[in-house]
């Protein structure tokens, strides 16, 4: 069987091991269980067409449209897709997201053809921002019937992403979601750790308004004030950055709050794996890998009610509290903090079994034989 994956969303890094890689890892996986898998994506660097080959999943980058604004729309336009797809004879193509370019190819392509498409969903709301959600809805009266149409299945990372296309008329949805890199991301041997008096707690993410560090540094001054010790490591980067430091230094909070870059991945699973817990309250998250990473190397998560945690989250593995201002996130965290420690071993095995990319694929390998 072969399998086309379309994604204009992963070569920002020509890395294959580039832990986000989404489509990547889980090519891998397929290709163990003897299925024929190519990813084709947008070559953002010298533009021109190339192949490259690893793990046996082969790999087409195409030319982009230089005049075409990526940066707005996220996204580019692949030059060539549709003779592309005329040249190789796939059995299924996959494509991410109801509004992206590519897909609207696709679906032409398959109508034409009589090819079976799955789309892969992550958005879960049409944009917050005004001139795209009009662009959004002009897209939905012109071209959403022929996508809902041709669309054979729509694998959503979320229920609510299912939920999303079901108004926008996509007859047939199942939720798989994202998985981890249970390799990369465990314990080693640290999920036994108990707790001290003295929390230890964990941010990972860009520094950028939607993940609500700001919130929650008021909450913790709020915590603090309580009488509750803890220390929080901040790892990343971003536009924000200056505005921490400075709610950081305001709430007297710099020997409680480290803030740290970017670091690789051998080293960020020891930061899950010695932290207490591991926390996010993005206001506006599509899934949230950082819960996975976290859960795969044993440490519970706190997060508040967006898709991917409502999802992932239960009251073997992490929390879920509100969030909508410091007084009513402090209140939950300090509640949290009264509970009883959750066995680590148990979210490390439970989130192997049920979100290693293996575990993934085998659902994935299920749907293509039946759509096959």
């Amino acid at each position: 069987m072969k399998i086309l994956i379309v994604s204009p969303y992963i070569s920002t890094s020509k890395s294959l091991k580039f832990y986000q890689s989404q489509q990547i890892n889980l090519a891998k996986e397929l290709v163990k269980l003897n299925l024929d898998v190519t990813i084709v994506t947008a070559n953002r660097f010298n533009n021109l067409c190339e192949t490259k080959v690893k793990d046996g999943v082969r790999i087409d980058y195409l030319k982009t449209a230089g005049w075409f604004p990526e940066k707005k729309f996220n996204q580019p336009l692949l030059i060539g897709l549709w003779s592309y797809l005329k040249k190789n004879d796939f059995d299924i193509v996959q494509t991410s997201e109801f509004h992206a370019i590519s897909t609207l190819v696709l679906s032409f392509y398959c109508y034409v053809f009589n090819k079976k498409m799955i789309l892969y969903q992550g958005m879960y709301k049409d944009s917050d921002i005004g001139l795209k959600r009009k662009l959004f809805r002009i897209w939905d009266f012109l071209f959403g019937g022929v996508i809902s149409k041709v669309t054979t299945i729509a694998i959503c990372k979320t229920s609510a992403a299912a939920n999303y296309l079901k108004h926008k008329d996509v007859k047939q949805t199942k939720v798989i979601p994202v998985g981890v890199n249970t390799s990369v991301f465990n314990s080693n041997g640290l999920a036994t750790k108990k707790r001290s008096s003295k929390f230890k707690l964990l941010m990972i993410g860009s520094l950028i308004k939607r993940k609500n560090y700001i919130t929650t540094i008021k909450a913790l001054e709020i915590v603090k004030q309580k009488g509750y010790s803890f220390e929080l490591f901040i790892i990343g980067k971003g536009e924000l950055e200056i505005s921490i430091k400075e709610a950081i230094k305001y709430y007297s909070l710099y020997n409680e709050i480290n803030l740290i870059p970017a670091i690789p991945n051998t080293e960020i699973k020891q930061y899950y794996a010695n932290a207490d817990f591991t926390m996010m309250f993005s206001y506006d998250e599509i899934f949230g890998m950082t819960i996975l990473e976290a859960m795969a190397c044993g440490c519970p998560f706190i997060s508040n009610f967006e898709p991917g945690p409502v999802d992932i989250i239960n009251s073997s593995n992490g929390y879920k509290i509100h969030s909508d201002s410091p007084d009513q996130l402090a209140e939950g965290l300090i509640s949290i903090f009264n509970k009883k420690e959750l066995d680590r071993q148990l979210i490390e095995q439970t989130t192997k079994s049920n979100y290693s990319w293996y575990s993934i694929a085998q659902r994935y390998h299920k749907l293509y034989n039946q759509l096959n």
